[in-house]
């Protein structure tokens, strides 16, 4: 892939009126402007599209022209950390899966106490009326699927439904709870997706939220600019089980837009 322009999250610029695309791979896969041979050019979707060209997202096989990044920093004019969204055959299941890859830019100590990071992606699918992440495929931590109900290779690690994206608007929100089994097939010397039986003991008791917040701020790290885009929020982690809370449990969040996909 070919990259052309980098494309921080941190330019201010007038908030665009958009109609919500209803295809959740809009909002999984990043967009791109292209000309009138369908060709993606060096131009970032979120100033408007020149003049001559049309916004659609990225298709298999084509160059990537431009990179996603975050807040620069003192010797990082383009960030710290990279996560391009870009389709990829599903040579698996057939159609398509969504890569979503990781380059981590960090001096020491961390590259000394995180080796490898930056080396590998996460895969996520529309299946069944989710939006899930199917796996992770890693340098540091190996290659892992995410078993749902059925021990299939997906919707354990659910995002949203697809028939969210029918109801946006301010204030629309959801929540469920999902068996999950992470199984690190490579490590175990399995092969792909790993192993998930009868015997596989399912994490039940964890709450994912997802809700529509039109103009999320993104950027604006220590006074630097942002962008406002309309965002799908989805946190992964909460205990549902647990009375009292624990002192300490993890969460995750993850942004969903209709112009650079997961974000």
């Amino acid at each position: 892939m070919t990259a052309l322009l980098l494309a921080p999250l941190l330019v201010i610029r007038p908030v665009h009126a958009r109609a919500h695309s209803t295809d959740p791979w809009d909002w999984i896969i990043q967009h791109v402007c292209a000309d009138v041979s369908d060709r993606p050019v060096p131009a970032d979707p979120y100033d408007g599209c020149p003049s001559g060209t049309h916004e659609r997202r990225l298709k298999l096989g084509d160059p990537m022209p431009y990179l996603r990044h975050d807040q620069p920093g003192p010797g990082h004019p383009h960030g710290f950390q990279r996560r391009d969204s870009y389709p990829l055959a599903d040579r698996h299941f057939g159609g398509m899966i969504s890569a979503n890859d990781g380059d981590f830019d960090y001096t020491e100590p961390y590259r000394v106490m995180h080796p490898g990071d930056g080396d590998g992606y996460d895969v996520y699918r529309v299946v069944g009326g989710y939006v899930s992440g199917s796996g992770t495929r890693g340098h540091s931590s190996n290659r892992e699927t995410f078993f749902g109900s059925g021990c299939k290779p997906y919707n354990g690690w659910v995002f949203f439904p697809a028939s969210f994206l029918g109801e946006l608007r301010l204030g629309t929100s959801g929540r469920g709870v999902f068996p999950v089994y992470g199984d690190y097939y490579e490590q175990n010397g399995e092969p792909y997706p790993g192993h998930c039986g009868p015997d596989t003991r399912f994490v039940t008791g964890t709450l994912t939220t997802w809700s529509f917040t039109p103009d999320y701020p993104f950027g604006g790290v220590n006074g630097a600019p942002e962008k406002r885009i309309d965002a799908i929020v989805s946190t992964h982690g909460f205990p549902v089980r647990a009375a009292p809370l624990p002192a300490h449990f993890g969460l995750e969040r993850f942004y969903f837009t209709d112009l650079y996909g997961l974000t």
